[in-house]
């Protein structure tokens, strides 16, 4: 899916525009590991996109905070998409896979398990000794880890040693931790690193045709707050092209188990995701609205301490996609 974003803001004096979620955006420094990154030639590179998705390209697009708070308004909590005035929007597995280039065909998503990795484990995928990780180990907010500062210092020494190959490891696990899946400024904590875990193999060249390289070329151009609300308030299906150059035309997952949608797995809870609201975005057309009981919401957050059976539940769910 893509906005033109030419004239959608030409006239909005009797649009309302939304103002009554306020937002604190946080975004990640990523200088110092864009820096990092382009010390891996070309087919290291190459590698690492294989190994892990597009998570280097990812840290070059170009974030507008004005624009993720003016978005933010528009997010409906109980349908899991973003209503406008004649449409709507939702984030989809789909289109995630696509842009990140991390296909889930014979794979499943990540699933959480009732305990964090070991240290011994994360030890040999950094290649440090037990002993040294054990000194490095903290804790922030009841949350255990390592700081960023300790992560970029042993990339540094993997790099005068040319140990390339750990070095994309513990490059991409910083990334999981300090930019895709952040708790605390410059902290990786555990679930980061579950998450990481979970995908710590060798993934083959994938058919999908990575979209980024797209998104850095279509560079939106630089709004302040005002003209992001006036844009978004504009918009209505005129503007919205539902189906990409990039895009692939794609079996959507519409639910999993007997729960009526899907359920999503992160690393602080479990939350419902609605495919039907996004398929006119995957070329699929809305013949009406959906059923009621396609869209029936639930949250789940690991540390209310009751999620043991509920999760155990979620994750069986994915054995059987529909």
């Amino acid at each position: 899916m893509e906005i033109n974003v030419g004239s959608s803001s030409s006239d909005v004096r009797s649009i309302e525009l939304r103002r009554k979620l306020h937002l604190r955006v946080k975004m990640a420094d990523t200088a110092s590991l864009r820096e990092l990154g382009k010390k891996l030639k070309t087919v290291q590179q190459l590698t690492l996109v294989r190994r892990y998705g597009n998570i280097l390209r990812l840290m070059e697009v170009n974030v507008q905070e004005d624009a993720i708070t003016a978005l933010a308004q528009y997010y409906d909590s109980p349908l899991r998409c973003f209503t406008f005035q004649d449409f709507q929007v939702a984030p989809t597995l789909e289109e995630f896979e696509q842009i990140l280039d991390l296909p889930l065909e014979g794979q499943q998503p990540y699933r959480p398990m009732e305990h964090h990795a070991s240290l011994p484990t994360i030890a040999n995928v950094l290649r440090i000794h037990p002993a040294e990780l054990q000194q490095a180990y903290q804790e922030r907010h009841q949350n255990r880890g390592f700081t960023r500062d300790f992560l970029e210092r042993h990339m540094h020494n993997l790099v005068e040693k040319e140990h390339w190959e750990t070095f994309m490891d513990v490059l991409a696990l910083t990334i999981y931790g300090i930019v895709l899946f952040p708790r605390h400024d410059n902290f990786v904590d555990l679930a980061a690193i579950d998450v990481f875990l979970a995908s710590y193999v060798f993934k083959r060249p994938s058919e999908i045709k990575c979209p980024i390289a797209d998104l850095l070329r279509f560079q939106i151009g630089q709004k302040n707050g005002q003209e992001w609300a006036n844009h978004l308030a504009s918009l209505n299906e005129g503007h919205i092209g539902w189906h990409t150059p990039w895009q692939q035309s794609t079996a959507i997952i519409y639910h999993c188990g007997n729960y009526p949608n899907v359920p999503l797995m992160g690393t602080r809870g479990c939350i419902n995701y609605n495919p039907i609201m996004g398929q006119r975005q995957l070329a699929y057309p809305m013949m009406g609205p959906p059923a009621e009981e396609l869209l029936v919401p639930f949250v789940v957050y690991y540390e209310d301490g009751n999620f043991t059976e509920l999760i155990q539940k979620a994750r069986n769910a994915w054995a059987i996609i529909v």
